[in-house]
């Protein structure tokens, strides 16, 4: 099997894909001529050559079911808020499960059912990222990895594409870390 893979005429769901790394997946496989489909809070931050749907638990089940089959579905939507212990807020917990974990099995659960019903399956992955920290938490994050920079979206977009390909087949249920070495230099 080669190592390139071509995406033309799948069908694939980025959720949070108007900017950062969702933005670079879209770019990627857009480029790769895949039909990209892209759900996103913020609408004005998708470039309207994609077929978009609104964010929002209500609305992801609606726009997910207008796109027909998907072949892929990276649930890419993620906040971060980290805070101390005693400074979280019942306001900032609950807007980090909704978009962090309810968002997500909704997405899937949509998806997947309609894989499901005509037989086709698919691929899911799952990104976590911290998008919305601070500088002095990006840096005090920063300073704790091996390699001494911050990630380019495309080393995740690399690593999206190849799960999503037949080249990771037998890769199933796995915790891939993308972090620059930060887990391990706390082992």
């Amino acid at each position: 099997m080669s190592l390139k893979y071509c995406f033309a005429g799948k069908r694939i769901l980025i959720t949070g894909g108007g900017q950062g790394i969702g933005r670079q997946l879209v770019q990627r496989f857009h480029d790769d001529k895949a039909l990209v489909f892209v759900i996103d809070n913020n609408r004005e931050t998708i470039n309207p050559a994609f077929s978009c749907g609104p964010g929002g638990l209500g609305s992801h089940k609606k726009a997910i079911q207008s796109f027909g089959v998907l072949d892929h579905v990276v649930n890419n939507a993620a906040v971060a808020k980290p805070q101390m212990l005693m400074d979280v807020t019942m306001e900032s917990a609950k807007l980090q499960f909704d978009v962090n974990f309810f968002a997500c099995i909704n997405v899937a659960q949509t998806a997947a059912r309609k894989m499901i019903d005509v037989g086709s399956g698919g691929t899911f992955v799952e990104t976590q990222i911290h998008k919305s920290l601070d500088p002095a938490m990006k840096n005090q994050l920063l300073s704790r990895n091996i390699i001494k920079r911050a990630i380019d979206p495309n080393e995740i977009a690399d690593l999206v594409m190849f799960l999503l390909s037949p080249l990771s087949a037998m890769i199933t249920g796995e915790t891939v870390v993308v972090d620059g070495g930060a887990s391990a230099s706390i082992m």
